[in-house]
């Protein structure tokens, strides 16, 4: 067996070869195998099976290798519906899934999981690769952004906003008394900024006032924004287009819009936010 530990049922098979060769009857095999082997002993019907086998000629103890059932849920096509399914929808759930399709839970979690129809991303499952149609669109943006830049470095460079979320640490703060309980936690911030400056920061609508809201809020900042704002506006801009890095069919222009609207992620009370610039 190569050092390996052999297993407590083929050890017995090999006991009871053994002492029907001696002659043992198979009653007399397993009352020695029970007393020896306790609960791990082998069943009856299996001892009285064994001796059978070994008469008409079997040689091996290891069970015989065999068919499997044919697998009739993880097949192509099902895959295919799946995906289709995580395309039209990206907060459909497992549970959904395996009843559109006809297939168990157990099933569909097998073909998420096997990163047969995509990747697990921010808590959704979206494909890998963006749709055909987003990248055509993305294609006719960047050509369209490459042409500017070739003209215009500085311009080009000038004229496009780029956008992102992130999670972000806050506290609030409290009187002294108050700061002994921890008042701490994550909230989402979306951040558009261009080439030189950040044009607007907004938070998740929703929660309390903290550290950062106030920082970010205040009257001096708001109005270095209005005024960098402003003058982009009038000199126009362009929204990047979305890369393979999110590979998530968002919402983005085709290089022509002027304003954009951004959807963050919902809050853990249901609340969602957007804002627009």
């Amino acid at each position: 067996m190569g050092g390996q530990e052999v297993p407590s049922c083929v050890a017995q098979r090999l006991i009871i070869k053994f002492l029907m060769k001696e002659g043992g009857i198979p009653s007399e095999i397993f009352t020695r195998l029970q007393a020896q082997c306790g609960n791990e002993c082998l069943s009856q019907q299996s001892v009285l099976n064994w001796p059978k086998s070994f008469r008409q000629g079997r040689y091996r103890v290891e069970n015989e290798p065999h068919a499997r059932q044919p697998r009739t849920s993880v097949n192509p096509d099902n895959v295919f519906k799946i995906g289709e399914l995580i395309r039209a929808s990206r907060r459909i759930t497992v549970l959904e899934l395996s009843q559109e399709v006809g297939i168990s839970v157990g099933s569909v979690e097998e073909i998420l999981h096997n990163g047969m129809v995509g990747s697990k991303e921010s808590a959704r499952r979206v494909p890998r690769l963006l749709t055909t149609e987003h990248r055509e669109r993305c294609l006719v943006a960047v050509s369209q952004l490459l042409q500017q830049h070739e003209r215009d470095r500085a311009e080009c460079l000038d004229s496009v906003v780029a956008s992102d979320e992130t999670w972000v640490h806050y506290f609030t703060p409290d009187s002294k008394r108050a700061v002994k309980i921890f008042s701490g936690g994550m909230i989402i911030a979306t951040v558009f900024w261009d080439s030189k400056v950040v044009l607007h920061l907004d938070f998740l609508a929703g929660q309390k006032d903290n550290q950062c809201a106030i920082l970010f809020n205040s009257p001096k900042w708001k109005g270095e924004v209005r005024n960098a704002l402003k003058a982009k506006k009038e000199a126009g801009f362009r929204l990047l287009p979305p890369t393979q890095r999110s590979s998530s069919p968002c919402r983005f222009n085709d290089g022509n819009c002027t304003q954009t609207e951004v959807r963050c992620t919902a809050s853990s009370s249901g609340q969602s936010r957007r804002s627009s610039i």
